[in-house]
Parts: C-alpha cells; sequence; structure tokens
C-alpha cells in the first residue's frame, strides 16, 4: 500500500530528513536522479534524451538525471529556463557548476526569443524529461512557461518523462491549467495526492514510484491516505477439508417488481464471491429461484444474528424504512447499505449514529442527498466531503463511487484505482454491493471492499480491452469474474480464514 501525500507533506518529509536525521538534501537528490535514470533506461532504453529543467529543485532533479544519462554515453540536450542562473535554487547552481566542469552544454532560455531558437529542437526530440516545476505549485502557470507547456502539448509526438509531478499540476488539491501531458511521471517516494484522481490523473500518464532513501519513521508518521495496490488484497483461505458454514453466511435485501435486475445481479455476485450460504428477502423469489437454486429464500427475518453479512438496497423501493430501522438498532456484524438504502438514509441519517461495522457505497449523487452538499463540489473536494461526513458519523465506513473510488474507514482514506468508464452502465453498483457482502461474510469490511473493487473494474477492464468496446453489460462482467481471478493468481496475495 502506498502512501499518498500533498505537497505541503512532501516538503516537510524532505526538510524533517535533513534536520532529524543529518541526510543531506544534495544527496537526497543524488539518489532521486540515480534511481529515476535507471527507471527510464530500464524502461525505455533512449539513445537521445532532451531535458526542460526550470529554476528550482525540480529542475535540479532534471539536470542530475542528464548527468547520468551524459555519462551513460547517451546523447543530451539540457534547456535550461532561467535568464540567469544566478536565478537558480542552491541545488540547481551546483548542479549546473558540475555540467559545466563536464564541458556539458546548457541552453538557457529566459524570454520568447530564447524559447523560438530553441522551439524547434524542443518538439523533435524523441524523448523530453520534464523537470520545469515541481510539487510548489500554487497558481496557474503563465508568460513563457505557459506557452511552453501550451506548444508542447499541442504539437509534441514524442515521450514526455515528468519528474515528481507533470509542470502544472499542484501537488495539493487545487487544479490549474495548463498541464504538461506526461506519458509517465516518476514521482519520487509516494504519489502526490492530485496525482490519483480525475482531472489531474489524465496528466500523469503511468505513475511510477521512485523510493529515494527517507527514513522509514518519518515516511509512515501519520499518514492518513493510502493508494491500494494489488499486492494489498487479501484473499479468503478455503481449505480441502472445510464446509460450507466455514465461509459466512449472507442476507440480501433486494429486489422489487420494478427493479428485478438489481436483486439478480447483487445476488449472483455474492454467489461468486464465495460465501457459504446465500439467504434472499425481497418480491423476485420466482425469478431468484429460476436463476439461482442455490440461493435460500426466506418469507420472513426472525433472527438477524444468523447472518455474518447483510446487504439491504438494490432495487429495493421505498417502502423498507422499519426493516431498515431494524436492521440499524438489531444487526451488529457486517452491514452493507446502497442504493434504496441510502435513499431512506438520507430522509433521517441520524439512524446511523453510533453504527459499527457498517458500510455506505453511495455514488456522488446519492452522497450529495446523504450530506445535502453539491455534487460538483463533493467531486472536486472527496476527501473533504468523506472528513465531513465523518464528524458525526465516525464509524461508519463509505465507499464514494466515481471514476476513481475512495474508502473511507475509520481515520484513513484509500484511493481504489480499479475500473474506468467500462463500468458506466446501471447494474454495475449492484455488482458491487453484492460483491462486497459476500466477501464481509468471510474477510473484514475493509479487505472485503478492496477485493470487490478490484474484481468489478479490473473484469470490466479487461473485457473492455477484449472485446474492443468502451463499456460492457454487467451481466457480462458477473460471468466474466473469472478473468480478474486469473490475474490474482499472478501476484501472492496473504489468505486468512474468519471460521
Amino acid at each position: 500500500m502506498e502512501i499518498v501525500l500533498t505537497s505541503r507533506e512532501a516538503l516537510d518529509l524532505d526538510r524533517d530528513t535533513t534536520l532529524l536525521y543529518g541526510i543531506p538534501d544534495l544527496l537526497l537528490m543524488e539518489n532521486a536522479a540515480e534511481r529515476i535514470f535507471q527507471a527510464i533506461k530500464n524502461k525505455y532504453s533512449p539513445s537521445q534524451i532532451h531535458f526542460l529543467a526550470g529554476r528550482g529543485n525540480n529542475g535540479g532533479d532534471a539536470l542530475a538525471i542528464a548527468r547520468k544519462f551524459f555519462q551513460n554515453n547517451i546523447s543530451i540536450r539540457i534547456y535550461l529556463f532561467t535568464d540567469s542562473q544566478d536565478n537558480l535554487s542552491p541545488l540547481s547552481i551546483l548542479q549546473t557548476e558540475i555540467l559545466q566542469k563536464l564541458n556539458i552544454p546548457l541552453f538557457l532560455i529566459g524570454n520568447e526569443r530564447d524559447y523560438q531558437s530553441q522551439k524547434e529542437q524542443i518538439l523533435k526530440a524523441p524523448f523530453l524529461i520534464d523537470g520545469l516545476l515541481g510539487i510548489g505549485l500554487h497558481s496557474p502557470l503563465k508568460g513563457l512557461l505557459k506557452t511552453v507547456v501550451e506548444d508542447i502539448n499541442a504539437d509534441y509526438q514524442g515521450e514526455i518523462l515528468a519528474i515528481d509531478v507533470p509542470s502544472g499540476l499542484s501537488g495539493n488539491f487545487d487544479f490549474f491549467e495548463p498541464v504538461l501531458k506526461a506519458s509517465a511521471t516518476f514521482t519520487v517516494e509516494t504519489p502526490k495526492i492530485n496525482m490519483l484522481d480525475y482531472p489531474g490523473k489524465s496528466f500523469c500518464g503511468e505513475i511510477i514510484s521512485v523510493p529515494i532513501g527517507f527514513p522509514a519513521p518519518l515516511l509512515i508518521k501519520n499518514r492518513h491516505v493510502f493508494k491500494v495496490e494489488e499486492k494489498d488484497l487479501i484473499l479468503p483461505e478455503r481449505k480441502r477439508d472445510s464446509h460450507k458454514g466455514a465461509y459466512g453466511k449472507t442476507l440480501i435485501l433486494s429486489g422489487s417488481k420494478n427493479y428485478p435486475g438489481a436483486a439478480l445481479l447483487a445476488s449472483g455476485a455474492a454467489l461468486k464471491s464465495g460465501t457459504g450460504l446465500l439467504y434472499y428477502y425481497g418480491e423476485v423469489c420466482q425469478e431468484i429461484l429460476i436463476k439461482y437454486p442455490e440461493i435460500i429464500l426466506l418469507d420472513k427475518i426472525e433472527n438477524l444474528d444468523l447472518f455474518d453479512s447483510i446487504l439491504a438496497g438494490p432495487g429495493w423501493g421505498e417502502g423498507n424504512e422499519t426493516l431498515l430501522k431494524k436492521l440499524l438498532s438489531d444487526f451488529s456484524h457486517s452491514l452493507i447499505l446502497d442504493a434504496d438504502a441510502l435513499n431512506l438514509i438520507s430522509r433521517n441519517p441520524k439512524l446511523l449514529k453510533n453504527r459499527k461495522n457498517t458500510l455506505l457505497t453511495p455514488h456522488l449523487k446519492e452522497f450529495s442527498r446523504l450530506t445535502g452538499k453539491d455534487t460538483d463540489w463533493i467531486k472536486k473536494n472527496k476527501l473533504q466531503a468523506l472528513s465531513d461526513f465523518a464528524v458525526n458519523y465516525p464509524d461508519v465506513s463509505v465507499l464514494l463511487k466515481d471514476s476513481v473510488s475512495i474508502l473511507k474507514d475509520g481515520s484513513s482514506f484509500y484511493y481504489l484505482e480499479w475500473g474506468s468508464d467500462a463500468l458506466a452502465r446501471g447494474g454495475s453498483g449492484d455488482l458491487l454491493a453484492g460483491l462486497c457482502s459476500g466477501f464481509a461474510a468471510q474477510l473484514p469490511l475493509k479487505e472485503s471492499v478492496f477485493l470487490s473493487s478490484f474484481l468489478n473494474g479490473k473484469t470490466a477492464d479487461l473485457l473492455a480491452e477484449l472485446k474492443k468496446s468502451p463499456s460492457v453489460h454487467p451481466s457480462v462482467i458477473l460471468e466474466n469474474y473469472q478473468l480478474a481471478w486469473n490475474e490474482l493468481e499472478k501476484i501472492k496475495c496473504r489468505k486468512i480464514n474468519q471460521e
């Protein structure tokens, strides 16, 4: 699991590494240069590479990386965007002095005339290393740098490789344009917050984290935002001598005469999770029984303690408030609330007071109804919106679904990047909720969300690629989860048994 930092946190990490551990900032820059040089060389094997270096330490990184390529007999050309080397940061001045002693030419670009004299060379380069601006940006680009970024975005045909962040992208939550559109971003140590969600994500290309030797106690101290990776997933352990009771009991409260498909999709996904026994209570019993004879149909609910997990909401309709209140007051195991259950709660959010072991799975509009906040504001301020909600309901977990989903669990936030517009069809949320409910009978609630998000998103992406289609029917996703399971088999994921 990768830690995710804001620009302020990243700058503090730099400072404290030097102040508290005595590791010089020049050593960190040299470490970054060596690691990024190796990563680029191994990935691209360039024979010629050009560098765009700004006045700050991001430019210093670019200069140090350029030296590494030069010393490995790879053709380089360096454009230093300043009218005087005296205007550079101290570390960048040091890097230019080293380059000059090695007789490596620097092409200074301090004004429009200088830029026009080099523009053709820049646009013809097979590779451009972007070291113009780093994480310290607090306002939109203007003047010469704005022109350079716009020209490259419009006319450059080669590979742009950004150092830490693409130039123009803030390392915090602000988004400004223009931003240099990178093919790949070699980010120092950890991703920065604006790189993981749109629109910033669309400018980063492939994100490659490059460790440079920050002390572990500093790196992990008081961190609350993470990016979940496939290697972090935990799977239910299955034993050859086990029985159905070892894998939990799941109840689905779903489906109305108007929305029978939601019940079928959610139930089918829950079965795919491997839950030991699946129960169903709702209005579409006949359809469920025909499609899934494995499911146990209930005509009433008496003992909630029988179940390890319950899902309520997909296609549920509006007339279930009494049953929802009973779930919230009496059921203490893993409870997943989706769709119509969320709509019912939005009328009286105080029903969630003091709830634990509860997961809400809203999309942006549903979360807007829950919180009373504007959908567009929530989309631009997801972490803040989730934090505000947590003030009143600190023990309720929320999976805020979007093109990049975020799970708020306890005091931590987890970015889940699996999936794309291939999931932009009605019913994909029913699948996700069903998976979560089935896995929640076998795994901790948080781990069930991670695994469900991976299976749903990865399967959709793989199918979209295979079918060369921008979107995939949820019923097709349901029948092809094995594609994503096959991907997991390549990774040595940890397994646990909750029996």
